[in-house]
């Protein structure tokens, strides 16, 4: 078996990064080693891999699978009247991830 973790990214905004943005992650055993396009599938959770990252040194395997993009759909940059409501609904988000299994990441 081959120890994965699965990262994914919860976006605060529209863009690549943002400082209020979030990470769950959920460390699984697979059979074979990971490879983009891989679909993992358990009694509760369901991830496509979209990236691979492998340290050697530190023997971590850790896979991306897609994005959450609720807010990053919503978000309009000309309307700061939104920060707060971003930065409470991405922690909101982040904690239906946990309640599911995921673990802060």
């Amino acid at each position: 078996m081959v120890e994965i973790t699965i990262i994914k990214h919860i976006h605060s905004c529209f863009a690549a990064v943002a400082s209020w943005d979030k990470w769950v992650k959920r460390t699984v055993d697979i059979p074979i080693p990971p490879f983009v396009g891989l679909s993992i599938h358990d009694d509760d959770f369901e991830a496509e891999i979209k990236s691979v990252s492998i340290d050697s040194e530190a023997g971590e395997i850790n896979c991306y699978t897609d994005p959450d993009i609720e807010l990053y759909d919503r978000h309009n940059p000309l309307d700061p009247g939104q920060d707060e409501y971003r930065k409470q609904r991405v922690a909101e988000i982040q904690q239906e991830y946990i309640k599911d299994g995921w673990e802060e990441g």
